[in-house]
This record gives structure tokens, C-alpha cells and sequence, in this order.
């Protein structure tokens, strides 16, 4: 069977998310013809890109979007320096808010690398915010259309938005689908909807993959898997012929596959000048899990009857040293991002020994649950093995 394997518009700009990575690792064992398409990263960079901003009437930054690309994915550092010193990129309104003191105390004389990121991003948040104000009022950096989706109490608004004629970057993206589509030639397309803002172009998608393919059109993820559990509108099935609830049986036990990603296209972005915040955005992360749920799973907040969440699973830690190593050969990155709902701190703490173990140099950080476990002998111990950053919280 030949299967592709879908990322709508629009999640992170600055790595792949990693569903459909994991998908393909799975299908690919299971001896599938299998390819992906991540439409964010794709749609992005031709809506940033010279040709539409010149045809919107954004002369200027027509100009200086490409090289200003280039410095985003780390191709061309010397353009650090001009744009630090503010002699290069047009100012809008993101500008008119920087605090100067604040800007100072966060990048100093010598960060100018770091500065230059944190102001290219402002001059790519400008450009989305006259495109959101002008053109398309679905477009945004990392959510599309959310505002039909998130918290709607009935399908009735997004259904209805469906059945309008598609929208300047609606057409960017069929077009980009088409092209994949027409290349391929897939049996299954598998649309992977983590967050609310990738819902409104999963069903644009599949509104159009079934009036123009032969394919089966399934869509899931975790959004479906949170909020579609109760699904009773049949009207969503306009758009798909299938809804994946819960995850392949044992896909978590397999490698994710970044090797068929436009892996030079994405941005790494600085919106903000806060460094725990700054590592979401900024730089090419590999993400994975490492540990299937949560070991935890007894927080109030939190919904523990999920498959994702409540069953949990934990590897041997040779073999998520494995996965690593295995995509860093893959990507050319050797830092992590683990997205566990709360990385088990025994596991941490046999990974961290294993990839001493093996003598690697990687970085990496994730979630985890401020608990008695991390002593700082295990801090210690984390922070040899590469272990840069934790968010987290207490519950």
C-alpha cells in the first residue's frame, strides 16, 4: 500500500512535529511505500516567500525575505551583524514595542547573533500580520484558521467556512497537495491533527483529496483523540472516510523517520527574548518520546482515560540511545526534544548513563514532574549526559 502521511498547516515552524515520523517508521516495518508531506513548513515558505509577498504588494520585503530565510535556517550567519545593528530589515509594528533596556539586557554587544534571530522574527511576524489583516485572515506562524476550531461548541462554524470558495493560502496549499498527490500516487492519506489550529486545513484537504482521488482519507491525532470521542456529526465524514482514535499497537516501539523532510526549510525563530521559552522555537529539535504515557498519570487536570496518556510504557534505554542515534544520522542534529507528558525519572536517569556509556554528544530536554526523584546527584548526572533545560510543574 502506498501511504502518505500528512502534517496540516499549521503547528511549528523551526522543527517537524513528530506524528507522522513515528507513523512512518511503523508503516514502513510493516512494509508499506510510505512518504510524508509536512504542509506547514511548505505552505510557510512559499507564503514567506518572494514571489507572493511581491505579488501582495510587499515590494520591499520581497527583497529581503529570501536572504532573511537563509539566516533563519542557519545558511548564512554574516547577515547576523546588519541585521542586529537595524540597518537592513523595514520596522512595523512589532518593532514599535521592543523595550530597548529589554533588548540590552538580553543580547548585550555580544550576542548578535541572538539579537539578529529575535529581530528577523519580528520582521517575519510583521509580514504575518499584514497578510493575517489583509490577504487571508486564516494565516498565522504556527496555527491556521484556529479560531473555527478551538473551543467550538458545534462543527456548525468551521462547516460553514468549508463551503466557501478556498482562500489565497487555501490555494497555495491544495496546490502544493496536488502536486505531492499527483507524484505519489497514495492509496491512504493520513492526516495528523495534533492542535486545533491544523483542523480547519485537514478538512480542506480531505474536501479536496475526495473530490479528486481514489484514496482513503483518515484523519487523526491528537485533537481527534481529545475532543472527538463523543463524535456525533456525521458531516465530518464530508471530508474523511475514516477517524483514528488511539495510536498504531505497539507503534511507539519503532523508530520515527525524518529522512523524506524538507529538513533545510525550517526557521528557527525567536519570538521571545526569555531562554526557556526561546528553546521551542528556536533551532532544529529532534522530537521524540521517550516513554509511551506517563508514568505519573494522576494529575487532576489531566484526562488519564487517554491511550496517549494512561498506558504506560517505558523502553529499555539502549533503545531509545538507539533511536537517537539513529536520527542523528538521519537529520545531522544531535539535539533532542523528548515530548513525554512527563519524562520517568528512572528511565532519564539509565538514558543518561547509557549515552555516557557510549561516549555521544547530544543536548536535550523535555517535560517533567518536580518531584523528590531528581536529587542533585541525578541533576549532576543529567547535565554530563547533555541535559540542557527542563519545563515542568508540580501537581
Amino acid at each position: 500500500m502506498r501511504i502518505l502521511l500528512i502534517t496540516p498547516p499549521l503547528t511549528q515552524l523551526n522543527t517537524p512535529y513528530p506524528a507522522t515520523a513515528y507513523l512512518k517508521g511503523y508503516y514502513t516495518a510493516m512494509g508499506h511505500e510510505v512518504r510524508q508531506l509536512d504542509l506547514g513548513i511548505e505552505v510557510a515558505d512559499r507564503v514567506l516567500g518572494s514571489e507572493f509577498l511581491a505579488s501582495i504588494g510587499l515590494d520591499k520585503q520581497a527583497r529581503l525575505i529570501e536572504p532573511v530565510k537563509r539566516f533563519l535556517r542557519g545558511q548564512d550567519d554574516t547577515l547576523g551583524p546588519r541585521i542586529a545593528n537595524r540597518s537592513l530589515l523595514p520596522e512595523g509594528e512589532r518593532f514599535a514595542q521592543l523595550d530597548e533596556d529589554n533588548l540590552e539586557w538580553s543580547f548585550g554587544t555580544s550576542g548578535t547573533t541572538d539579537k539578529a534571530l529575535h529581530l528577523a522574527t519580528l520582521f517575519i511576524e510583521d509580514i504575518t500580520d499584514y497578510i493575517r489583516e489583509h490577504i487571508d485572515s486564516h494565516f498565522d506562524l504556527v496555527r491556521y484558521a484556529e479560531y473555527l476550531s478551538n473551543d467550538a461548541p458545534t462543527f456548525d462554524p468551521l462547516y460553514t467556512e468549508l463551503q466557501q470558495e478556498p482562500s489565497p493560502v487555501d490555494r497555495i496549499m491544495l496546490s502544493l497537495l496536488e502536486q505531492t498527490v499527483a507524484a505519489f500516487q497514495p492509496d491512504r492519506v493520513c492526516l495528523s491533527v495534533p492542535f486545533p489550529g491544523c483542523l480547519y486545513g485537514a478538512l480542506r484537504c480531505g474536501q479536496w483529496l475526495k473530490a479528486n482521488t481514489q484514496a482513503t482519507v483518515e484523519i487523526g491525532g491528537g485533537f481527534p483523540n481529545t475532543e472527538w470521542r463523543q463524535l456525533t456529526d456525521e458531516r465530518i465524514y464530508e471530508f474523511c472516510h475514516e477517524v483514528a482514535i488511539d495510536g498504531c499497537k505497539d507503534g511507539d516501539l519503532y523508530c520515527p523517520d525524518f529522512s523524506d523532510l524538507p529538513l533545510d526549510k525550517y526557521l528557527s525563530l525567536t519570538e521571545m527574548t526569555n531562554p526557556m521559552h526561546r528553546l521551542w522555537s528556536m533551532g532544529r529539535w529532534n522530537k521524540m518520546v521517550m516513554a509511551h504515557g506517563c508514568y505519573w498519570h494522576r494529575c487532576a487536570f489531566c484526562d488519564t482515560t487517554l491511550d496517549y496518556i494512561g498506558r504506560y510504557r517505558a523502553p529499555e534505554a539502549s533503545t531509545v540511545v538507539d533511536h537517537m542515534e539513529r536520527i542523528v544520522k538521519q537529520t545531522g542534529r544531535t539535539g533532542f526534544h523528548f515530548v513525554d507528558e512527563a519524562l520517568p525519572p528512572k528511565l532519564l536517569r539509565e538514558v543518561a548513563e547509557e549515552i555516557l556509556r557510549r561516549g555521544l554528544t547530544v543536548s536535550f530536554w523535555g517535560n517533567i514532574r518536580f518531584e523528590r526523584a531528581y536529587t542533585a546527584e541525578l541533576c549532576d548526572l543529567l547535565a554530563e549526559a547533555g541535559m540542557v533545560a527542563v519545563s515542568g510543574g508540580v501537581c
